[in-house]
């Protein structure tokens, strides 16, 4: 309906908007401009272009037929096309609270054939919700430890974890978070951190999620490095069952046709910091933003996880599930190096070229060699040679019982003696499909 002022592209009425995400990458965008005839001269400024007589002929409504003065053109055509310019979709707010969120375009929010739409939210009374204790902060705002009443039938008190949205801010940043609200609201699953439900009625606007006392994968693994003349408390096998988590809940999402896009150690949450904890993905931030038609800086940094991404998606801004198995194997990269940063020492640049190329990283230190063969599998160049999760969680599974088998409970140990492992074994014991 807009006619090009202002920097807003012109769409034909009889035209599509074309809504597909774009290439990863700051840029200008990309469009497809199709020529249109100008029908000016038609009374009813409506024509078509005669492919056999390469003449516009002027259309009428109604079925009525055209005077013998206006059959054909007989003058040059003009044809005209506008240079467009392409912006983020700024979708209105209002339109998302009216009316579902449409999933023809991304798959995103359209969760196992069904549409999103916010009167599936859980909307939980303002009155019933009690922030305890300040968390951190958030994408948005603020996240709490707090307690909410009511929501198994009974009045009694829930522990949860409360993010909150400030109450002065942009219409982005509100939409960005009823979609993280969405999105989260539509998974059931044991390795996926639940949406409790909402509250958008008052301000500030919340969502309620299982509370994961553990906090990220990323500080709890820093957190449990060898220290001065003391091992890891954590064993090869509390690693490994770790990872086994986040890939049951990869298989989930690939099983339902979503793509996370971010599968890291900082999105990933722990029920507890003992040795009961489960792992869970608990952010759904480069999910949630997708929609718009180019990537976003927020506070003046790119917010694209490059050391994450594979080829495809930073150089053509293709995402499929195998982009997640790309992701997954540099998490378990992540927890096998004890929460170091990937690509140590190198900068996005530098690393886009490395994997551009061909380079991959090296194992960790201590890293059995078969969990090493599963990460450079996630690290194959074409995207279908990479494994689904299924068979991900095969080769894990399989690591996990031959360790419990042979030498289990071995720990990281400090410095030099930390390159015996109970792995030492599993390279002659595992088939060599698993190799």
């Amino acid at each position: 309906t807009a006619g090009g002022q202002d920097g807003i592209s012109f769409v034909n009425p009889m035209g599509e908007i074309f809504l597909l995400p774009l290439a990863a990458m700051e840029s200008h965008g990309e469009c497809e401009i199709k020529v249109q005839p100008s029908c000016g001269h038609c009374q009813t400024q409506s024509c078509k272009w005669d492919e056999d007589t390469q003449l516009i002929i002027c259309l009428c409504h109604n079925e009525e037929v055209l005077a013998s003065d206006n059959v054909t053109c007989t003058g040059n055509s003009q044809l005209h096309a506008v240079r467009l310019r392409l912006q983020s979709p700024e979708y209105k707010l209002s339109k998302i609270r009216s009316s579902i969120i449409m999933t023809d375009y991304n798959p995103n929010y359209c969760f196992a054939g069904k549409a999103a739409s916010l009167s599936e939210l859980n909307e939980v009374p303002r009155k019933n919700i009690t922030l305890l204790r300040a968390l951190g902060h958030g994408a948005f705002g603020e996240v709490y430890e707090g307690q909410v009443l009511g929501m198994n039938g009974e009045y009694t008190a829930m522990q949860v974890a409360i993010k909150t949205l400030p109450e002065i801010c942009s219409e982005q940043d509100e939409m960005d978070f009823l979609m993280e609200a969405l999105i989260m609201s539509k998974f059931s699953h044991q390795n996926i951190v639940r949406c409790i439900g909402v509250s958008l009625q008052i301000l500030p606007r919340c969502i309620l999620l299982e509370l994961m006392t553990g906090g990220d994968m990323k500080s709890f693994l820093r957190q449990n490095r060898p220290k001065t003349s003391q091992s890891s408390s954590l064993t090869m096998l509390e690693l490994l069952h770790v990872a086994r988590d986040i890939a049951f809940g990869c298989r989930y999402l690939e099983e339902n046709h979503f793509i996370h896009r971010d599968i890291a150690a900082r999105n990933c949450l722990l029920t507890c910091p003992g040795p009961d904890r489960v792992a869970k993905i608990g952010d759904f931030g480069m999910a949630r933003d997708i929609y718009r038609a180019s990537y976003y800086r927020k506070g003046g940094r790119a917010m694209l996880p490059v050391k994450w991404m594979p080829p495809e998606a930073f150089m053509e801004g293709i995402f499929t599930c195998k982009t997640d198995t790309w992701s997954f194997g540099v998490l378990l990269w992540e927890i096998f190096s004890l929460g170091y940063m990937p690509y140590p020492c190198k900068t996005n640049q530098e690393v886009l070229e490395f994997v551009t190329s061909g380079g991959r990283m090296d194992p960790p230190k201590s890293c059995p060699g078969p969990v090493y063969r599963i990460m450079t599998q996630c690290w194959q160049h074409c995207p279908e040679h990479r494994p689904n999760f299924s068979t991900i969680l095969e080769r894990i599974n399989y690591c996990t019982q031959v360790l419990i088998h042979s030498q289990p409970g071995m720990h990281f140990l400090h410095n030099t003696h930390h390159t015996y492992s109970p792995f030492s074994i599993l390279s002659f014991l595992l088939p060599r499909t698993l190799m």
